[in-house]
């Protein structure tokens, strides 16, 4: 992948915006886990008063770290994110690994908005949803593969001793049993 600067006519070093996915709550909430405007990674709490809760500081230049330039590297990257709904719009959990490293922790994200039906969680995601101003002169696909989802602590810890699911196939990791009695709708 590469980036446009906004005018379909020149690069950018990093994508205006990149949203690797849409976790949706049971309301008006969503989790959009990506890279974001300012060249770093955000859980962005949309439709809250702090859209970037949960993000890396402003122009730490995620997307060049992570690829090692301005052009996507053409390897796979594990991201995993942990979120938890908050209670009180005040103690919600957003966390971000990339390669197995946490980039952002914050146990305090307002996702609910006050809203009582996001409250009550997450409901279901959107793989690859959006994304801005690619400048490829070319179709590029990205692929996704493994996804694990958890509704209770992961059983491994990362280095820093937090409960992550970690990067599957690699060591002592190993992919969960499957879910039975889940259907695609």
């Amino acid at each position: 992948m590469a980036w446009d600067d906004e005018t379909y006519t020149g690069t950018k070093t990093y994508p205006y915006y990149h949203k690797l996915l849409y976790i949706y709550s049971a309301g008006a909430t969503q989790v959009i886990p990506g890279f974001v405007i300012s060249n770093n990674m955000a859980l962005s709490a949309q439709a809250t008063s702090n859209y970037y809760a949960a993000a890396t500081p402003s122009g730490s230049g995620d997307w060049n770290r992570i690829n090692g330039g301005d052009t996507g590297d053409g390897k796979f990257h594990v991201y995993e994110a942990h979120i938890k709904m908050d209670t009180d719009q005040t103690n919600g959990v957003g966390e971000f690994w990339v390669d197995g490293s946490l980039i952002i922790s914050n146990h305090a994200v307002d996702w609910s908005a006050g809203d009582t039906a996001a409250k009550q969680g997450w409901t279901y995601i959107k793989i690859g949803n959006n994304q801005a101003w690619s400048h490829n002169n070319r179709a590029v696909y990205e692929d996704y593969d493994d996804f694990v989802i958890y509704n209770t602590a992961p059983p491994n810890l990362d280095t820093n001793g937090n409960p992550f699911i970690g990067p599957i196939g690699y060591g002592d990791v190993v992919p969960p049993s499957a879910p039975t009695g889940l259907a695609v709708i």
